[in-house]
């Protein structure tokens, strides 16, 4: 279920289906919100993980923001960021495709 992902417990996760080719997670605020930071905490941190984070004001069209594209083993991954938005997505590239916790400030 994808609120175990910002339910602030270690004890949860969110995870996307198995047959899942393009794992997304996707954030909606509900109205456009000021953004500084995220922290993605990955599921099995130790194995890697490479993401693209991108925001959207309307859910339809996407801007890149975070993210990046080779696998690296970290915990969490900060994007420092700077908009306002009301969508976050996050599509995982590589890795196993679930998210402990996903922190927005």
């Amino acid at each position: 279920s994808p609120q175990l992902a910002i339910d602030q417990s270690n004890g949860t996760r969110w995870m996307a289906d198995t047959s899942d080719a393009s794992p997304v997670f996707v954030v909606d605020f509900g109205k456009i919100t000021p953004v500084k930071r995220t922290d993605a905490y990955f599921v099995k941190p130790a194995a890697g993980h490479a993401y693209l984070l991108e925001s959207s004001a309307d859910g339809k069209q996407w801007t890149k923001c975070g993210g990046h594209e080779d696998t690296r083993i970290q915990s969490p991954h900060t994007d420092k960021l700077s908009l306002k938005t009301r969508y976050l997505r996050v599509t995982i590239l590589k890795g196993t495709p679930g998210l402990w916790e996903f922190k927005v400030y």
